[in-house]
């Protein structure tokens, strides 16, 4: 987020505007740009401001789309730019080949029933191969100046002792972890999800949770090498998934690390309402952090898609996380210097035209674009100095496939809201005692759509600041 006064800009088309785009339909793709430029404009797109997908994947890893589909869903749903993010690798292979069977067969044949995207298949053994389309030549495919953007990336994904998993995203990068990386790195590494579910190697984990985050780290850094800082995007993912993997504490440890998904509406599993949440969990770090003036963290929205076929059942709720990024030009550099100033906000469903901060004064306001006939709550949270540091520990043992868990429980002081109003516009000026402070902007309409991670109503959420 801009630190200075900003102007105000409008946000959204008319309601109108959305209901044409969506029954507008879907389209048949071919490698002719032509045809492409037929497609329906985002609904969202508006000078200065851009929609992204920061998470999804493909039968490149185990998603259940050819990379073709799994794109071209997001960009028919509105989003300017979006992040193929397979796991363990990025999509460079010229002659990469997928026998899509059983439930991805059915995938497939789904996706081109839709979009007739030209594949190069054979057979082999009486079994349907595809020659799975590279990032370079899907970015030809789909890209159109200002219109859509592929932006390159994947997911790192490693597994530590007690069944934890430390997942990331390396956004506006091709490297790979690579063994020539991990012998560089000191120490033991984490057994690799490339390891365990492409090459069928068996899983070895040599370190804790805890050492799994350090060591993403740092392989991190060395991915992103001599390459600006600012021109990358690295996001701390879904620290919840499988069964509360990554606790806040260590992540006030490293404050390196800046990004993280605070909304991943992926899989889905049970939750237990007396551990924290993801916004408990922001909100627990920042605290921390900010007592100790560094670095807050800030917070994403996405999806992880794995599984389209909601797209099939229910196009219009299909899309869930969203980052909206306050940036005029749809350049992927720019997109990453504006995701890294935390010029941006995280939003399921709901939508500014607005959002600025005043470092001088302290205020943050937010000016809500509002659809007709529904009432917003706007939520200033915060933590104040002097908070209750004191935690009482949740002892959880193992359950079925659910490891044991330690979970510390802080207090109500840490993530307090300071205020609220209901409306569509709001300010509220930081006092000397306020660490930081966020908004939370909430649609007062039941969510239509469930998903794991999704809240309970429309939500969008503004990044922390501090004067």
């Amino acid at each position: 987020m801009n630190q200075n006064r900003l102007s105000r800009r409008n946000f959204l088309k008319s309601s109108a505007a959305i209901a044409a785009f969506v029954s507008a339909g879907s389209l048949a793709y071919s490698e002719s740009p032509e045809v492409f430029n037929n497609a329906p404009v985002s609904p969202l797109k508006i000078p200065g401001w851009r929609r992204g997908h920061l998470h999804q994947h493909s039968f490149w890893s185990d998603g259940s789309a050819t990379l073709e589909e799994a794109c071209s869903l997001y960009r028919d749903a509105g989003y300017e730019f979006v992040v193929p993010s397979d796991h363990g690798r990025f999509q460079a292979d010229t002659d990469k080949w997928f026998t899509p069977e059983g439930p991805k067969r059915a995938a497939y044949e789904r996706g081109q029933s839709r979009y007739h995207f030209p594949m190069q298949t054979k057979e082999e053994g009486g079994k349907l191969q595809l020659r799975m389309r590279n990032f370079d030549e899907l970015s030809a495919l789909l890209n159109q100046e200002d219109r859509f953007l592929l932006i390159p990336g994947h997911e790192l994904t490693t597994h530590g002792a007690d069944g934890v998993q430390v997942h990331s995203n390396l956004i506006n990068s091709r490297a790979e972890v690579t063994q020539e990386l991990v012998d560089k790195l000191e120490g033991q590494a984490p057994a690799m999800y490339m390891s365990r579910k492409i090459t069928g190697d068996k899983m070895s984990p040599h370190c804790s949770g805890h050492e799994s985050v350090s060591w993403s780290l740092r392989a991190i850094k060395e991915m992103i090498g001599d390459t600006p800082k600012d021109e990358v995007f690295f996001m701390f993912n879904h620290p919840d998934w499988i069964w509360y993997d990554v606790q806040p504490e260590w992540l006030c440890e490293q404050p390196e690390i800046r990004f993280f998904e605070l909304i991943n509406c992926g899989p889905n599993f049970p939750g237990r309402p007396d551990f924290w949440t993801t916004e408990k969990f922001w909100d627990i770090i920042n605290a921390f952090r900010a007592d100790k003036n560094q670095p807050l963290i800030m917070g994403t929205a996405t999806d992880d898609t794995h599984n389209y076929q909601r797209f099939y059942t229910d196009f219009e709720t299909a899309a869930g996380g969203s980052v909206m990024v306050r940036c005029e030009t749809l350049d992927a550099v720019d997109l990453m210097k504006a995701l890294n100033r935390g010029d941006f906000y995280a939003a399921v469903g709901v939508w500014l035209n607005d959002v600025q901060f005043d470092k001088s004064t302290g205020t943050l306001a937010v000016d809500v674009h509002a659809e007709k006939g529904v009432n917003y709550k706007i939520d200033f949270i915060g933590t104040r100095r002097g908070f209750d540091k004191t935690f009482r520990t949740i002892d959880s043992p193992k359950e079925g496939r659910y490891p044991a868990r330690k979970i510390n429980v802080y207090s109500e002081s840490v993530g307090e809201i300071f205020k609220t109003v209901e409306g569509t516009h709001a300010e509220y000026t930081m006092t000397d005692d306020d660490l930081y402070v966020r908004a939370r902007i909430t649609a007062m309409v039941s969510a239509r759509c469930t998903m794991r991670g999704k809240p309970d109503h429309p939500s969008c959420w503004t990044q922390p600041v501090q004067k």
